[in-house]
Protein backbone atom coordinates (compact mmCIF):
# COMPACT_ATOMS: atom_id res chain seq x y z
CA UNK A 1 0.00 0.00 0.00
CA UNK A 2 1.17 3.25 -0.95
CA UNK A 3 -0.28 6.29 1.16
CA UNK A 4 0.75 10.25 0.10
CA UNK A 5 0.30 13.07 2.96
CA UNK A 6 1.64 16.57 3.15
CA UNK A 7 1.83 15.24 6.70
CA UNK A 8 4.87 13.01 8.15
CA UNK A 9 2.93 10.20 9.30
CA UNK A 10 5.64 8.96 11.95
CA UNK A 11 3.04 7.12 13.89
CA UNK A 12 2.53 4.54 10.79
CA UNK A 13 4.51 1.03 11.05
CA UNK A 14 5.54 2.22 7.19
CA UNK A 15 8.66 2.70 5.37
CA UNK A 16 8.95 6.98 5.62
CA UNK A 17 10.11 8.12 1.53
CA UNK A 18 10.62 11.53 1.50
CA UNK A 19 10.02 13.73 -1.78
CA UNK A 20 12.65 16.20 -2.33
CA UNK A 21 12.19 19.26 -4.93
CA UNK A 22 12.74 18.43 -8.66
CA UNK A 23 16.62 19.17 -10.29
CA UNK A 24 16.93 22.26 -12.44
CA UNK A 25 17.18 20.20 -15.59
CA UNK A 26 13.97 18.10 -14.22
CA UNK A 27 12.14 20.85 -14.03
CA UNK A 28 12.69 22.23 -17.45
CA UNK A 29 11.63 19.18 -18.94
CA UNK A 30 8.63 18.40 -17.02
CA UNK A 31 7.25 22.05 -18.05
CA UNK A 32 8.79 21.14 -21.72
CA UNK A 33 7.25 17.98 -22.19
CA UNK A 34 4.07 19.02 -20.65
CA UNK A 35 3.46 21.74 -23.23
CA UNK A 36 4.64 19.42 -26.08
CA UNK A 37 2.53 16.68 -25.18
CA UNK A 38 -0.58 19.00 -25.40
CA UNK A 39 0.61 20.19 -28.58
CA UNK A 40 3.65 18.79 -30.57
CA UNK A 41 3.63 22.12 -32.83
CA UNK A 42 4.61 24.16 -29.77
CA UNK A 43 7.88 25.27 -30.08
CA UNK A 44 7.96 27.80 -26.83
CA UNK A 45 10.46 25.41 -25.13
CA UNK A 46 12.77 25.45 -27.94
CA UNK A 47 12.35 29.25 -28.72
CA UNK A 48 11.76 30.57 -25.25
CA UNK A 49 14.48 27.73 -23.13
CA UNK A 50 16.15 30.74 -21.36
CA UNK A 51 13.09 32.32 -19.66
CA UNK A 52 11.85 28.51 -18.84
CA UNK A 53 15.06 27.92 -17.49
CA UNK A 54 14.17 31.51 -15.08
CA UNK A 55 11.14 30.52 -14.96
CA UNK A 56 11.39 26.91 -13.11
CA UNK A 57 13.42 28.90 -10.57
CA UNK A 58 10.98 31.36 -9.54
CA UNK A 59 8.92 28.13 -9.07
CA UNK A 60 11.11 26.86 -6.50
CA UNK A 61 11.40 23.38 -8.71
CA UNK A 62 8.03 22.37 -6.70
CA UNK A 63 6.22 19.96 -8.53
CA UNK A 64 3.02 21.16 -7.59
CA UNK A 65 3.81 24.98 -8.83
CA UNK A 66 5.50 23.59 -12.35
CA UNK A 67 2.35 21.87 -12.96
CA UNK A 68 0.73 24.71 -12.70
CA UNK A 69 2.90 26.79 -14.71
CA UNK A 70 2.73 23.89 -17.41
CA UNK A 71 -1.03 23.92 -17.04
CA UNK A 72 -1.05 27.84 -17.67
CA UNK A 73 0.96 28.16 -20.54
CA UNK A 74 -1.05 25.46 -22.50
CA UNK A 75 -4.28 27.10 -21.72
CA UNK A 76 -3.03 29.78 -23.69
CA UNK A 77 -0.76 28.18 -26.70
CA UNK A 78 0.09 31.63 -27.74
CA UNK A 79 1.13 33.12 -24.52
CA UNK A 80 5.20 33.59 -24.35
CA UNK A 81 6.86 31.80 -21.42
CA UNK A 82 8.28 35.49 -20.90
CA UNK A 83 4.59 37.04 -19.82
CA UNK A 84 4.21 34.42 -17.08
CA UNK A 85 7.82 35.03 -16.15
CA UNK A 86 6.80 38.96 -15.83
CA UNK A 87 4.24 37.85 -13.53
CA UNK A 88 6.10 35.44 -11.37
CA UNK A 89 9.04 37.71 -11.09
CA UNK A 90 6.96 40.05 -8.75
CA UNK A 91 7.80 38.86 -5.11
CA UNK A 92 4.23 40.10 -3.34
CA UNK A 93 2.14 38.47 -5.99
CA UNK A 94 3.96 35.27 -6.81
CA UNK A 95 1.30 32.92 -4.85
CA UNK A 96 -1.50 34.57 -6.32
CA UNK A 97 0.18 34.32 -10.28
CA UNK A 98 0.41 30.44 -9.59
CA UNK A 99 -3.36 29.02 -9.21
CA UNK A 100 -5.05 27.54 -12.48
CA UNK A 101 -8.88 27.07 -12.55
CA UNK A 102 -10.23 24.82 -15.53
CA UNK A 103 -13.82 26.06 -15.37
CA UNK A 104 -15.72 22.96 -14.52
CA UNK A 105 -14.75 22.47 -11.14
CA UNK A 106 -11.30 21.27 -11.54
CA UNK A 107 -8.16 24.17 -10.12
CA UNK A 108 -4.86 24.32 -8.87
CA UNK A 109 -3.39 26.44 -6.31
CA UNK A 110 -0.06 26.79 -4.49
CA UNK A 111 -1.75 28.52 -1.67
CA UNK A 112 -4.75 26.35 -1.32
CA UNK A 113 -2.08 23.35 -1.14
CA UNK A 114 0.12 25.18 1.93
CA UNK A 115 -3.67 26.61 3.53
CA UNK A 116 -4.19 22.51 3.74
CA UNK A 117 -1.32 21.97 6.19
CA UNK A 118 -1.35 25.32 7.86
CA UNK A 119 -5.61 24.76 8.97
CA UNK A 120 -3.72 21.59 10.68
CA UNK A 121 -1.40 23.63 13.01
CA UNK A 122 -2.18 24.25 16.47
CA UNK A 123 -1.57 28.14 17.11
CA UNK A 124 1.45 28.15 18.71
CA UNK A 125 2.77 26.46 15.46
CA UNK A 126 1.27 28.47 13.45
CA UNK A 127 2.74 31.71 15.40
CA UNK A 128 6.39 30.00 14.87
CA UNK A 129 5.49 29.30 11.06
CA UNK A 130 3.90 33.13 10.30
CA UNK A 131 7.54 34.73 12.64
CA UNK A 132 10.09 32.95 11.06
CA UNK A 133 9.41 34.37 8.06
CA UNK A 134 10.79 37.56 9.44
CA UNK A 135 14.57 35.95 9.60
CA UNK A 136 15.93 36.98 6.27
CA UNK A 137 18.09 34.72 3.80
CA UNK A 138 14.99 31.79 4.79
CA UNK A 139 17.44 29.69 6.47
CA UNK A 140 16.28 30.07 10.81
CA UNK A 141 18.68 28.30 13.41
CA UNK A 142 16.92 26.89 16.27
CA UNK A 143 18.16 29.68 18.82
CA UNK A 144 17.09 32.17 16.18
CA UNK A 145 13.37 31.29 16.34
CA UNK A 146 13.73 31.33 19.82
CA UNK A 147 14.72 34.88 19.57
CA UNK A 148 12.06 35.36 16.97
CA UNK A 149 9.22 33.86 19.58
CA UNK A 150 10.74 35.37 22.96
CA UNK A 151 10.98 31.45 24.35
CA UNK A 152 13.78 29.77 25.28
CA UNK A 153 14.83 26.55 22.66
CA UNK A 154 13.88 23.95 24.65
CA UNK A 155 9.90 25.56 24.64
CA UNK A 156 10.60 25.74 20.54
CA UNK A 157 12.19 22.80 19.47
CA UNK A 158 9.24 20.55 19.57
CA UNK A 159 6.88 23.59 17.92
CA UNK A 160 9.22 23.48 14.91
CA UNK A 161 9.49 19.34 15.10
CA UNK A 162 5.60 19.85 13.96
CA UNK A 163 6.47 22.79 11.25
CA UNK A 164 8.86 20.00 9.96
CA UNK A 165 6.15 17.08 10.24
CA UNK A 166 4.37 18.89 8.27
CA UNK A 167 6.75 19.78 5.22
CA UNK A 168 6.72 23.67 5.76
CA UNK A 169 9.90 23.75 6.53
CA UNK A 170 12.95 21.42 5.41
CA UNK A 171 15.73 20.24 7.66
CA UNK A 172 18.80 21.24 6.83
CA UNK A 173 20.63 19.75 10.63
CA UNK A 174 19.46 19.13 13.96
CA UNK A 175 19.16 22.80 14.61
CA UNK A 176 18.71 24.28 11.21
CA UNK A 177 15.93 24.51 9.07
CA UNK A 178 14.53 26.41 5.89
CA UNK A 179 11.76 28.07 4.09
CA UNK A 180 11.34 27.26 0.34
CA UNK A 181 11.25 29.88 -1.77
CA UNK A 182 7.02 30.03 -1.77
CA UNK A 183 6.52 28.78 1.36
CA UNK A 184 8.71 31.72 2.59
CA UNK A 185 6.54 34.29 0.54
CA UNK A 186 3.29 32.02 2.21
CA UNK A 187 4.22 32.12 5.53
CA UNK A 188 5.35 36.05 5.26
CA UNK A 189 1.87 37.55 3.85
CA UNK A 190 0.14 35.04 6.86
CA UNK A 191 2.28 37.59 9.33
CA UNK A 192 1.52 40.56 7.49
CA UNK A 193 -2.49 39.57 7.93
CA UNK A 194 -2.34 38.07 11.28
CA UNK A 195 0.27 39.45 13.59
CA UNK A 196 0.45 43.08 15.11
CA UNK A 197 2.97 45.50 13.84
CA UNK A 198 3.89 45.98 17.31
CA UNK A 199 4.34 42.08 17.86
CA UNK A 200 6.56 41.84 14.76
CA UNK A 201 9.16 44.73 15.60
CA UNK A 202 9.25 43.10 18.96
CA UNK A 203 10.28 39.99 17.40
CA UNK A 204 12.65 41.77 14.82
CA UNK A 205 14.42 43.56 17.57
CA UNK A 206 14.68 40.10 19.57
CA UNK A 207 16.50 38.45 16.33
CA UNK A 208 19.01 41.68 15.60
CA UNK A 209 19.64 41.19 18.99
CA UNK A 210 20.50 37.70 18.91
CA UNK A 211 22.50 38.25 15.86
CA UNK A 212 24.44 41.26 17.55
CA UNK A 213 25.20 39.31 20.78
CA UNK A 214 26.34 36.07 18.86
CA UNK A 215 28.41 37.84 16.20
CA UNK A 216 30.22 39.81 19.19
CA UNK A 217 30.81 36.57 20.54
CA UNK A 218 32.38 35.28 17.96
CA UNK A 219 34.24 37.95 16.88
CA UNK A 220 35.50 37.73 20.97
CA UNK A 221 36.49 34.32 19.88
CA UNK A 222 38.55 34.78 17.23
CA UNK A 223 40.94 37.16 18.86
CA UNK A 224 42.87 34.72 20.37
CA UNK A 225 45.23 37.07 21.82
CA UNK A 226 41.81 39.07 24.03
CA UNK A 227 41.44 38.04 27.17
CA UNK A 228 38.35 35.53 27.94
CA UNK A 229 36.07 35.68 31.00
CA UNK A 230 34.04 32.73 32.50
CA UNK A 231 30.65 33.30 30.40
CA UNK A 232 32.35 33.38 26.75
CA UNK A 233 29.92 32.00 24.12
CA UNK A 234 31.92 30.15 22.08
CA UNK A 235 35.01 27.36 23.85
CA UNK A 236 36.92 27.62 20.08
CA UNK A 237 38.21 30.16 17.41
CA UNK A 238 36.81 26.93 15.40
CA UNK A 239 33.33 27.17 16.99
CA UNK A 240 32.95 30.37 16.18
CA UNK A 241 34.25 29.99 12.80
CA UNK A 242 31.42 27.22 12.40
CA UNK A 243 28.57 29.21 13.40
CA UNK A 244 29.44 32.21 11.51
CA UNK A 245 30.17 29.46 8.24
CA UNK A 246 26.17 28.65 8.87
CA UNK A 247 25.23 32.54 9.45
CA UNK A 248 27.48 34.14 7.00
CA UNK A 249 24.52 34.93 4.63
CA UNK A 250 21.63 36.02 7.17
CA UNK A 251 24.53 38.23 9.04
CA UNK A 252 24.68 39.82 5.72
CA UNK A 253 20.71 40.04 5.29
CA UNK A 254 19.82 41.34 8.76
CA UNK A 255 22.91 44.28 7.65
CA UNK A 256 20.82 45.46 4.94
CA UNK A 257 17.80 44.95 6.64
CA UNK A 258 18.72 47.05 9.53
CA UNK A 259 20.94 49.82 8.05
CA UNK A 260 18.16 52.03 7.82
CA UNK A 261 15.68 50.74 10.89
CA UNK A 262 18.61 50.38 13.09
CA UNK A 263 21.79 51.59 11.97
CA UNK A 264 23.77 51.57 15.44
CA UNK A 265 22.84 47.17 15.06
CA UNK A 266 23.42 47.59 11.46
CA UNK A 267 26.91 48.96 12.56
CA UNK A 268 27.83 46.75 15.00
CA UNK A 269 27.20 43.52 13.14
CA UNK A 270 29.60 45.42 10.29
CA UNK A 271 31.94 45.07 12.53
CA UNK A 272 31.64 42.30 14.48
CA UNK A 273 31.54 40.04 11.13
CA UNK A 274 34.85 41.75 9.48
CA UNK A 275 37.60 39.64 11.16
CA UNK A 276 35.88 36.51 9.74
CA UNK A 277 34.62 37.63 6.44
CA UNK A 278 38.32 38.80 5.89
CA UNK A 279 40.00 35.69 7.74
CA UNK A 280 37.26 33.36 4.97
CA UNK A 281 38.46 35.80 1.82
CA UNK A 282 35.05 36.82 1.41
CA UNK A 283 36.23 40.47 -0.12
CA UNK A 284 33.37 40.79 -1.65
CA UNK A 285 31.08 40.27 1.23
CA UNK A 286 33.76 42.34 2.91
CA UNK A 287 33.73 45.81 1.24
CA UNK A 288 29.94 45.71 0.38
CA UNK A 289 29.91 45.66 4.19
CA UNK A 290 32.27 48.42 4.45
CA UNK A 291 30.44 50.14 1.79
CA UNK A 292 27.13 50.17 3.71
CA UNK A 293 29.19 51.50 7.00
CA UNK A 294 30.28 54.58 4.99
CA UNK A 295 26.78 55.19 3.72
CA UNK A 296 25.39 54.45 7.33
CA UNK A 297 28.33 56.91 8.95
CA UNK A 298 27.15 59.45 6.03
CA UNK A 299 23.41 59.81 7.10
CA UNK A 300 23.46 59.74 10.92
CA UNK A 301 26.56 62.63 10.79
CA UNK A 302 29.34 60.49 12.28
CA UNK A 303 31.96 61.78 10.76
CA UNK A 304 34.19 60.18 12.93
CA UNK A 305 32.78 56.85 11.75
CA UNK A 306 32.96 57.71 8.38
CA UNK A 307 36.80 57.94 8.53
CA UNK A 308 36.96 54.78 9.68
CA UNK A 309 34.89 53.01 7.31
CA UNK A 310 36.61 54.64 4.90
CA UNK A 311 39.51 53.57 5.91
CA UNK A 312 38.58 50.26 6.54
CA UNK A 313 37.11 50.07 3.05
CA UNK A 314 40.66 50.99 1.75
CA UNK A 315 42.06 47.75 3.78
CA UNK A 316 39.15 45.87 1.72
CA UNK A 317 40.03 46.90 -1.25
CA UNK A 318 43.94 46.81 -0.89
CA UNK A 319 43.10 43.20 0.12
CA UNK A 320 41.13 41.89 -3.20
CA UNK A 321 43.57 43.51 -5.08
CA UNK A 322 41.79 46.74 -6.01
CA UNK A 323 44.90 48.96 -5.74
CA UNK A 324 43.34 52.46 -7.52
CA UNK A 325 40.42 51.75 -5.40
CA UNK A 326 42.29 51.52 -2.21
CA UNK A 327 43.98 54.39 -2.77
CA UNK A 328 40.88 56.47 -3.48
CA UNK A 329 39.72 55.31 -0.32
CA UNK A 330 42.83 55.67 1.65
CA UNK A 331 42.64 59.23 0.79
CA UNK A 332 39.27 60.06 1.70
CA UNK A 333 39.63 59.08 5.13
CA UNK A 334 43.05 60.69 5.97
CA UNK A 335 41.04 64.22 4.23
CA UNK A 336 38.01 63.20 6.94
CA UNK A 337 41.12 62.57 10.21
CA UNK A 338 42.35 66.02 9.08
CA UNK A 339 39.41 67.98 9.04
CA UNK A 340 38.39 66.18 12.41
CA UNK A 341 42.02 67.06 13.49
CA UNK A 342 42.55 63.01 14.47
CA UNK A 343 46.84 63.55 13.69
CA UNK A 344 47.01 59.88 15.12
CA UNK A 345 44.55 58.45 13.19
CA UNK A 346 45.31 60.24 9.90
CA UNK A 347 49.49 59.39 10.19
CA UNK A 348 48.43 55.45 10.52
CA UNK A 349 46.10 56.18 7.31
CA UNK A 350 49.06 57.92 5.93
CA UNK A 351 50.75 54.45 6.29
CA UNK A 352 48.16 52.16 5.01
CA UNK A 353 48.28 54.92 2.14
CA UNK A 354 51.89 54.36 1.18
CA UNK A 355 51.22 50.55 1.52
CA UNK A 356 48.60 51.00 -1.06
CA UNK A 357 50.56 52.74 -3.25
CA UNK A 358 53.67 50.99 -2.87
CA UNK A 359 51.26 47.83 -3.91
CA UNK A 360 50.42 49.99 -7.02
CA UNK A 361 53.73 50.43 -7.84
CA UNK A 362 53.50 53.98 -7.48
CA UNK A 363 56.78 53.67 -5.18
CA UNK A 364 57.74 57.03 -4.69
CA UNK A 365 54.05 58.30 -4.00
CA UNK A 366 53.81 55.53 -1.07
CA UNK A 367 57.37 56.38 0.22
CA UNK A 368 56.51 59.71 0.65
CA UNK A 369 53.07 59.25 2.59
CA UNK A 370 54.95 57.35 5.12
CA UNK A 371 57.80 59.60 5.49
CA UNK A 372 54.59 62.44 5.90
CA UNK A 373 53.19 59.80 8.85
CA UNK A 374 56.48 59.24 10.70
CA UNK A 375 56.82 63.19 10.92
CA UNK A 376 53.25 63.24 12.80
CA UNK A 377 53.72 60.53 15.00
CA UNK A 378 57.05 62.28 15.64
CA UNK A 379 55.80 65.45 16.17
CA UNK A 380 53.03 63.57 18.61
CA UNK A 381 56.47 61.71 20.41
CA UNK A 382 54.02 58.27 19.48
CA UNK A 383 57.58 56.43 19.72
CA UNK A 384 55.60 53.18 19.32
CA UNK A 385 54.05 53.71 16.16
CA UNK A 386 56.70 55.95 14.66
CA UNK A 387 59.00 52.66 14.84
CA UNK A 388 55.78 50.96 13.19
CA UNK A 389 55.84 53.05 10.47
CA UNK A 390 59.46 52.74 10.21
CA UNK A 391 58.70 49.08 9.33
CA UNK A 392 56.59 50.61 6.95
CA UNK A 393 59.00 52.28 5.14
CA UNK A 394 61.44 49.67 5.30
CA UNK A 395 58.81 47.67 3.19
CA UNK A 396 58.14 50.08 0.66
CA UNK A 397 62.16 51.14 -0.14
CA UNK A 398 63.18 47.32 -0.50
CA UNK A 399 59.79 46.99 -2.83
CA UNK A 400 60.74 49.60 -4.94
CA UNK A 401 64.32 48.12 -5.77
CA UNK A 402 67.66 45.90 -5.20
CA UNK A 403 69.33 49.43 -4.72
CA UNK A 404 67.00 50.86 -1.81
CA UNK A 405 67.40 47.68 0.26
CA UNK A 406 70.30 49.58 2.19
CA UNK A 407 67.79 52.30 3.07
CA UNK A 408 65.40 49.58 3.79
CA UNK A 409 67.74 48.16 5.85
CA UNK A 410 68.59 51.13 8.07
CA UNK A 411 64.66 52.06 8.40
CA UNK A 412 64.34 48.57 10.00
CA UNK A 413 67.13 48.83 12.50
CA UNK A 414 65.80 52.65 13.43
CA UNK A 415 62.76 50.82 14.05
CA UNK A 416 64.52 47.88 16.02
CA UNK A 417 66.05 50.42 18.34
CA UNK A 418 63.06 52.57 18.96
CA UNK A 419 61.21 48.89 20.05
CA UNK A 420 64.21 47.83 21.93
CA UNK A 421 64.67 51.24 24.15
CA UNK A 422 60.90 51.10 24.63
CA UNK A 423 60.49 47.45 25.08
CA UNK A 424 57.95 46.72 22.65
CA UNK A 425 58.41 43.28 22.32
CA UNK A 426 56.06 42.43 19.52
CA UNK A 427 57.80 45.32 17.19
CA UNK A 428 61.17 44.25 17.93
CA UNK A 429 60.36 40.69 16.78
CA UNK A 430 58.24 42.35 13.61
CA UNK A 431 61.45 44.26 13.06
CA UNK A 432 64.26 41.33 13.12
CA UNK A 433 61.97 39.25 10.73
CA UNK A 434 62.08 42.04 8.40
CA UNK A 435 65.48 42.58 8.44
CA UNK A 436 66.15 39.18 8.11
CA UNK A 437 64.17 39.15 4.74
CA UNK A 438 66.84 42.02 3.97
CA UNK A 439 69.96 39.80 4.60
CA UNK A 440 68.56 36.75 3.04
CA UNK A 441 68.03 38.90 -0.09
CA UNK A 442 71.92 39.95 0.53
CA UNK A 443 72.92 36.03 0.47
CA UNK A 444 73.82 35.95 4.28
CA UNK A 445 72.04 33.36 5.13
CA UNK A 446 73.31 32.64 8.87
CA UNK A 447 72.74 35.85 9.67
CA UNK A 448 69.02 35.89 8.45
CA UNK A 449 68.40 32.91 10.11
CA UNK A 450 69.63 34.02 13.42
CA UNK A 451 67.19 37.18 13.22
CA UNK A 452 64.61 34.93 12.09
CA UNK A 453 64.77 32.34 14.64
CA UNK A 454 64.95 35.65 17.70
CA UNK A 455 61.74 36.70 16.42
CA UNK A 456 60.24 33.21 16.37
CA UNK A 457 61.32 32.73 19.73
CA UNK A 458 59.80 36.19 21.05
CA UNK A 459 56.47 35.71 19.30
CA UNK A 460 56.31 32.15 21.36
CA UNK A 461 56.61 34.13 24.07
CA UNK A 462 54.48 36.13 24.13
CA UNK A 463 51.75 33.59 22.45
CA UNK A 464 51.20 35.36 19.06
CA UNK A 465 50.46 32.03 16.79
CA UNK A 466 49.87 34.45 14.24
CA UNK A 467 53.25 35.78 14.26
CA UNK A 468 54.77 32.78 15.06
CA UNK A 469 53.06 31.54 11.40
CA UNK A 470 54.82 34.18 9.78
CA UNK A 471 57.98 34.19 11.29
CA UNK A 472 58.19 30.30 10.25
CA UNK A 473 57.23 30.95 6.61
CA UNK A 474 60.39 33.38 6.72
CA UNK A 475 62.13 31.37 8.32
CA UNK A 476 61.61 28.73 5.43
CA UNK A 477 62.18 31.25 3.09
CA UNK A 478 65.71 32.18 4.37
CA UNK A 479 66.24 28.03 4.54
CA UNK A 480 64.69 27.50 0.82
CA UNK A 481 67.09 29.96 -0.25
CA UNK A 482 70.31 28.28 1.28
CA UNK A 483 69.10 25.31 -0.23
CA UNK A 484 68.53 23.07 3.40
CA UNK A 485 65.19 22.32 1.66
CA UNK A 486 64.34 19.25 4.39
CA UNK A 487 65.18 21.87 7.21
CA UNK A 488 62.60 24.32 5.12
CA UNK A 489 59.95 21.88 4.43
CA UNK A 490 59.46 21.91 8.48
CA UNK A 491 58.96 24.93 8.76
CA UNK A 492 56.39 25.71 5.91
CA UNK A 493 54.68 22.62 7.64
CA UNK A 494 54.57 24.30 11.12
CA UNK A 495 53.58 27.61 9.51
CA UNK A 496 50.76 25.15 7.18
CA UNK A 497 49.61 23.96 10.67
CA UNK A 498 49.05 27.32 12.48
CA UNK A 499 47.31 28.75 9.60
CA UNK A 500 44.87 25.59 9.52
CA UNK A 501 44.21 26.34 13.57
CA UNK A 502 43.75 29.72 13.16
CA UNK A 503 41.78 29.34 9.31
CA UNK A 504 43.90 31.49 7.43
CA UNK A 505 42.62 30.41 3.87
CA UNK A 506 44.83 33.05 2.06
CA UNK A 507 48.15 31.94 4.45
CA UNK A 508 47.25 28.26 4.03
CA UNK A 509 47.33 28.65 0.32
CA UNK A 510 50.63 30.66 0.06
CA UNK A 511 52.34 28.03 2.38
CA UNK A 512 51.46 25.18 0.26
CA UNK A 513 52.92 26.64 -2.79
CA UNK A 514 56.28 27.61 -0.94
CA UNK A 515 56.23 23.73 0.22
CA UNK A 516 55.79 22.58 -3.40
CA UNK A 517 58.41 24.35 -3.98
CA UNK A 518 60.83 22.61 -1.63
CA UNK A 519 59.49 19.56 -2.44
CA UNK A 520 60.69 19.77 -6.05
CA UNK A 521 63.81 20.86 -5.39
CA UNK A 522 64.16 17.80 -2.91
CA UNK A 523 63.22 15.99 -6.30
CA UNK A 524 60.10 14.89 -4.91
CA UNK A 525 57.64 15.99 -7.48
CA UNK A 526 54.40 13.77 -6.54
CA UNK A 527 54.78 15.57 -3.56
CA UNK A 528 55.23 18.83 -4.59
CA UNK A 529 52.23 17.81 -7.36
CA UNK A 530 49.99 17.58 -4.24
CA UNK A 531 50.44 20.66 -2.46
CA UNK A 532 50.51 22.31 -5.50
CA UNK A 533 46.91 21.43 -6.68
CA UNK A 534 46.18 22.17 -2.63
CA UNK A 535 47.43 25.68 -3.11
CA UNK A 536 45.45 26.24 -6.42
CA UNK A 537 42.60 25.22 -4.94
CA UNK A 538 42.72 27.81 -2.56
CA UNK A 539 43.70 30.42 -4.97
CA UNK A 540 40.80 29.99 -6.65
CA UNK A 541 38.15 29.68 -3.70
CA UNK A 542 40.12 33.40 -2.47
CA UNK A 543 40.40 34.60 -6.19
CA UNK A 544 44.37 35.08 -5.81
CA UNK A 545 44.84 35.45 -9.05
CA UNK A 546 48.45 36.47 -8.66
CA UNK A 547 49.28 33.68 -6.03
CA UNK A 548 47.36 31.43 -8.40
CA UNK A 549 49.71 32.34 -11.52
CA UNK A 550 52.91 31.55 -9.72
CA UNK A 551 51.64 28.41 -8.37
CA UNK A 552 50.84 27.72 -11.98
CA UNK A 553 54.14 28.57 -12.82
CA UNK A 554 56.06 26.33 -10.77
CA UNK A 555 53.15 23.70 -10.79
CA UNK A 556 54.81 23.09 -14.63
CA UNK A 557 58.40 23.01 -13.73
CA UNK A 558 56.74 19.71 -10.97
CA UNK A 559 54.59 18.21 -14.29
CA UNK A 560 58.19 18.45 -16.45
CA UNK A 561 60.11 16.43 -13.68
CA UNK A 562 57.24 13.87 -13.89
CA UNK A 563 57.42 14.29 -17.23
CA UNK A 564 54.33 15.10 -17.97
CA UNK A 565 55.02 18.29 -20.57
CA UNK A 566 51.68 18.58 -22.51
CA UNK A 567 50.03 19.40 -19.04
CA UNK A 568 53.22 21.19 -17.77
CA UNK A 569 52.87 23.57 -21.37
CA UNK A 570 49.26 24.03 -20.33
CA UNK A 571 49.45 25.10 -17.12
CA UNK A 572 52.51 27.39 -18.17
CA UNK A 573 50.35 29.01 -20.53
CA UNK A 574 47.52 29.63 -17.71
CA UNK A 575 50.27 31.09 -15.66
CA UNK A 576 51.24 33.49 -18.65
CA UNK A 577 47.56 34.51 -19.03
CA UNK A 578 46.92 35.49 -15.72
CA UNK A 579 50.23 37.61 -14.89
CA UNK A 580 49.20 39.40 -18.00
CA UNK A 581 45.42 39.64 -16.70
CA UNK A 582 46.98 40.49 -13.32
CA UNK A 583 49.88 43.56 -15.19
CA UNK A 584 52.52 41.60 -13.35
CA UNK A 585 55.16 41.59 -16.28
CA UNK A 586 58.17 40.82 -14.03
CA UNK A 587 57.67 37.51 -13.54
CA UNK A 588 59.70 35.47 -15.96
CA UNK A 589 57.98 32.06 -16.60
CA UNK A 590 59.62 28.63 -17.33
CA UNK A 591 59.50 28.54 -20.95
CA UNK A 592 58.71 32.27 -21.72
CA UNK A 593 61.82 34.04 -22.73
Amino acid sequence: MLITSRHTLASLPARLIDLETLTHQDSVRLIAQSLVDARPSDKRPQEEDGKLQELVALCGFLPLALQIAAALLKAEPNRPVADLLEDMRNFKDRLWALQYDDGDGRSLAVKAAFDLSYERLKPEQARVFRLMSLCPGQEVSLEAAAALVGESARVVRPLIAGLAQAHLIEPLSADRWRLHDLIYLYSKELCQQVEVESDIDAAHERLVEHYQVTAHAADDALDVLRKKDGSRRFDSPQEARSWLDQERATIMACITATKERNPEVAWALILHSGTYLAQRHYFDDVISNMRTAVEIARKQGWRNREAMATERLGSSLLAANAHEDAIRAYRSAVEIYSEIEDRHREAHCLSSLGAAQNRAWRYDEGISAIRRAIDIFRENGDRNCEADALNALGRSLSSHGEWRNEEALESHRAALKIFREIKGRRGEAVSRDYIGALMKEAQRYDEALKMHWGALAIFRELGRRDDEMVALAFSGDALSEARKDTEAVEAYEQALSIARELGRRGSEGNYLGRLGQSFQRLGLFQKSLDSYSQALEICRETKSLHNEAHILASLAESLDGLSQHAEAEVARRRAIELFDATGVRSRKVAGEG
